[in-house]
């Protein structure tokens, strides 16, 4: 196995232990099927196109994590409707997809000047809002900024690649702490989950 292949199944390990709190064994076709329901609650009449109000009543999150997340799913940098078929999509990708699929996805929401680069100043924005958010203590604030620091010591601006390598070969716990965010809080249970399973199943 190649040190990246090492390095990839560690962090599958690592992956796993950490976000063993809460449920993540989710199945990219039930989910795709569950929030193809979800868009007829979101959307109006014969209309497919859900706005950025339908998508933060629905997420539930800090206004500027939702924000950051649904401009990670358009092209544009308007708050522009996104269709029903890209809300299916990306939400399948953020939370049932494979650690590719993730990497990609937290990357583009860190991104949140959509430059195609992070930096930073980027990331503790993101988490600044989460500081708020969780109400946390000092010493957990200062404990993810020494995380963020440590994250960026070897390159002060990434790309896509860049990140996903730094991820995998060098520092994964900024990665990780997002996605027990997003897991901690999603934005359905696992117990309407597990009904949708079953009605459809039947």
């Amino acid at each position: 196995m190649t040190d990246e292949g090492e390095n990839r199944s560690q962090l599958q390990k690592q992956y796993q232990t950490l976000l063993s709190q809460v449920k993540t064994d989710f199945n990219i076709e039930l989910f795709t099927s569950y929030f193809r329901e979800i868009t007829k609650v979101l959307t109006e009449e014969d209309d497919e196109m859900i706005d950025f109000l339908a998508f933060y009543n629905y997420m539930k999150l800090p206004m500027f994590i939702a924000k950051a997340i649904y401009k990670s799913f358009v092209l544009g940098y308007d708050f522009i409707p996104i269709s029903s078929d890209d809300f299916v999509k990306y939400l399948s990708y953020l939370y049932a997809g494979g650690i590719e699929l993730k990497l990609r996805m937290v990357f583009k929401i860190f991104d949140i000047d959509k430059d195609s680069t992070i930096n930073q100043n980027d990331v503790q924005l993101i988490f600044y809002h989460l500081h708020s958010f969780l109400n946390m203590s000092d010493k957990n604030v200062n404990d993810i900024e020494d995380i963020i620091v440590n994250f960026f010591s070897t390159s002060a601006i990434m790309n896509y690649e860049q990140f996903k390598q730094c991820v995998i070969q060098n520092n994964s716990d900024l990665f990780f702490l997002f996605y027990y965010f997003l897991f901690k809080f999603k934005p359905f249970n696992d117990l309407s989950l597990d009904h949708y399973s079953e009605r459809i199943m039947n």
